[in-house]
């Protein structure tokens, strides 16, 4: 009994507690920038992209993202290379009577698929055909 009336008491402090918090005023916004993160004598290149040249006389291209602008030098590498479609292995593992079981590396592991042998696109048929002639034996005739 003397559990729950310490209870209803504290509970009932604690509401007037809230009730007489202070209310802050919002807080106000910072003023925008007029420059918007470009430095003023950026030239528009296209739509998102910018060009400055800085007091050094380094060349910089600015590009818009969601998060902001991003900015590298000019006739820099891009920071990914592009992946070409001649970069990505296929292998086939395993022909079946009617089918062929592929692999592929992918940065999160080995990707495998099964696909019917009339049902095949260039790169598997290369991997195929790959396949077979790597599973040949020194004195078999194609």
């Amino acid at each position: 009994m003397t559990s729950k009336l310490i209870l209803a008491a504290s509970l009932s402090v604690l509401s007037l507690l809230a009730q007489k918090a202070p209310q802050s005023a919002p807080a106000a916004k910072p003023a925008a920038k007029a420059v918007s993160g470009l430095p003023a004598n950026a030239e528009k290149l296209g739509e998102g992209t910018y060009r400055v040249k800085d007091s050094a006389g380094k060349t910089w291209i600015y590009t818009q993202s969601p998060f902001g602008y991003s900015r590298k030098e000019e006739g820099a590498a891009p920071a990914v290379p592009a992946r070409s479609a001649a970069a990505i292995t296929i292998r086939a593992v395993e022909v079946t009577k009617d089918s062929v079981r592929f692999e592929r590396d992918t940065p999160f592991g080995k990707a495998a698929w099964t696909k019917p042998l009339d049902n095949l696109e260039e790169a598997e048929k290369t991997a195929l055909e790959k396949f077979r002639a790597d599973s040949q034996q020194p004195g078999e005739k194609k």
